[in-house]
């Protein structure tokens, strides 16, 4: 199996840009890692808790 991960990130941040908790919460893994300069967060409950804090402040986004 090969994994795009393009493909995966860019529907994941389109779900974050769309402010689409219900999707995020869908696209991902329940072991999911998040790994930032400013955070680690483990499992998807708080990968879902921070993206909806990000998304607070969010207008938009867009992908390139």
């Amino acid at each position: 199996m090969t994994t795009n991960y393009k493909a995966s990130a860019e529907k994941y941040y389109t779900l974050v840009g769309q402010k689409d908790v219900e999707g995020i919460e869908a696209y991902l893994h329940s072991e999911v890692d998040f790994i930032s300069p400013l955070a680690t967060l483990k499992g998807k409950e708080a990968v879902v808790e921070a993206t909806k804090g990000f998304m607070k402040g969010l207008k938009s986004l867009k992908i390139r």
